[in-house]
């Protein structure tokens, strides 16, 4: 067998039909006949597109940092001195 036959046994021993494919479940009651995007195991039209999915790492709906270790410490710091503000308020109301 030559470089080029023996690359291609493989496919013609299954048959296209051996070839992965998307599955993705169709309104139709069946599945998607389409073979996978490239490195990803559904097809380009259901979610293997290129730059499809979650961002990686923890950056899932990260916009304005509001739960950020940071901004948490900075309310925490503003809440406390609002309390402060109301404590000598009532006292001084209280005199």
């Amino acid at each position: 067998m030559t470089e080029a036959t023996a690359e291609a046994a493989p496919a013609e021993a299954g048959g296209v039909a051996a070839a992965p494919r998307c599955g993705a479940r169709l309104r139709t009651d069946g599945t998607c006949p389409l073979p996978p995007a490239a490195g990803k195991r559904r097809c380009f039209q259901h979610g293997g597109a290129r730059g499809s999915g979650a961002p990686e790492g923890n950056r899932n709906n990260w916009r304005d940092g509001f739960y950020s270790r940071a901004m948490k410490a900075e309310r925490r710091w503003i809440n406390g001195l609002i309390r402060q503000c109301l404590q000598t308020l009532t006292e001084i109301d209280g005199s």
